[in-house]
C-alpha cells in the first residue's frame, strides 16, 4: 500500500488487478477513504472495468448510500458473473436494508451456482433462511460447512441456536464470534450489537419486556458504521407499548371497539 500513497496516478504498468488488490487491502483495514483515492484513480484509466466498479460499489456499501452500492453493483454482475463479493454485498443490501428474502435467496442461489464451497455465500444463505425462520434449511446448510473457524459462521450458528431456545450456547457463539474479530473494529461492534438485538428478540418473544427493552437499547446505544442493526433495535423498541398492548388482559368492550389499558 505504501507504493501507492500521494501517487497521483498509474503509471502504464498498473492493472485493474493490481489496483483492486491494493483498494481490498485498504478496506480490510477500514481506510475506507484511502480506498476511495485508489478508486478514482483506477476509474480514469479504467472507467468500466467491472473490478473499479465492484470497488466503487464496495466504497458506497462502506459509506452507508446502499442505493447506489446496489445500483454500481447490479451492472457489474453480466460483465463479471463471478465475481463473488458482489453477490455477498447485494444479498446484505437485500436481507438487511430492503428486508427483502426472496431476492436475497436469488442472490445467493446464484453466488451458490458460481462458488458452493465460499464460506460467506454459505453464511448468508443460512442467514438468509433464518430470516425466514425456516431453521431446519439453514442447520442443513451450516452443516456442509467443513471449516467452521469464521466469525460470521460462529454468530449464525449462535443465532441458529437462539432460534431453536437455547440462550446459553447461543450467547457463548455469539461471544465467540465476538473474540474473533477482536482486531477487526467495526466489524466486532457489529456482531456484538447483532447479539443484544437477537437477544433482545429471544425474551421478547418470551414476554420478558423488561429485560428485552435492556439489551434493545444497549444494541441501539453501540457506535457502528452500520445502522441497520441500530435501526431494527429502535424499530423493535418504538413498537415496544404496542407489544404490551396487545399482550395485556385488560380489555375493555365498548360500542364494538376495544380500549386497551396498558401498565
Amino acid at each position: 500500500i505504501a507504493w501507492f500513497i500521494g501517487l497521483p496516478s498509474f503509471d502504464e504498468m498498473s492493472t485493474p488487478e493490481f489496483i483492486h488488490n491494493a483498494i481490498n487491502l485498504y478496506f480490510l483495514r477500514d481506510k475506507t477513504e484511502e480506498a476511495k483515492e485508489l478508486i478514482d484513480q483506477g476509474l480514469v484509466s479504467f472507467p468500466d472495468d467491472p473490478l473499479m466498479l465492484e470497488s466503487l460499489g464496495r466504497y458506497y456499501f462502506e459509506k452507508g448510500d446502499y442505493e447506489k452500492s446496489q445500483e454500481t453493483l447490479k451492472n457489474v454482475v453480466p460483465a463479471k458473473p463471478d465475481m463473488i463479493d458482489v453477490y455477498t454485498i447485494l444479498s446484505v443490501i437485500e436481507m438487511e436494508i430492503n428486508r427483502d428474502t426472496q431476492k436475497a435467496l436469488e442472490i445467493l442461489m446464484k453466488a451458490v451456482s458460481v462458488d458452493s464451497d465460499n464460506i460467506t455465500v454459505i453464511n448468508n444463505l443460512a442467514y438468509n433462511y433464518l430470516l425466514i425462520n425456516d431453521i431446519t434449511r439453514a442447520r442443513e446448510v451450516l452443516d456442509k460447512v467443513s471449516s467452521e473457524d469464521d466469525k460470521f459462521l460462529y454468530a449464525t450458528r449462535g443465532l441458529l441456536l437462539l432460534m431453536e431456545g437455547n440462550l446459553e450456547e447461543g450467547n457463548r457463539l455469539y461471544n465467540f464470534a465476538i473474540k474473533s474479530a477482536l482486531k477487526e473494529g467495526y466489524i466486532k461492534t457489529l456482531i456484538e450489537q447483532k447479539k443484544y438485538l437477537e437477544i433482545g428478540k429471544y425474551y421478547l418473544k418470551r414476554e420478558n419486556v423488561k429485560e428485552a427493552q435492556r439489551l434493545l437499547k444497549k444494541a441501539v446505544s453501540m457506535k457502528s458504521k452500520h445502522s441497520y442493526f441500530k435501526d431494527q433495535a429502535e424499530k423493535l423498541l418504538q413498537e415496544l407499548p404496542i407489544w404490551r398492548c396487545n399482550h395485556h388482559r385488560d380489555f375493555v368492550f365498548l360500542n364494538f371497539r376495544v380500549f386497551v389499558y396498558c401498565t
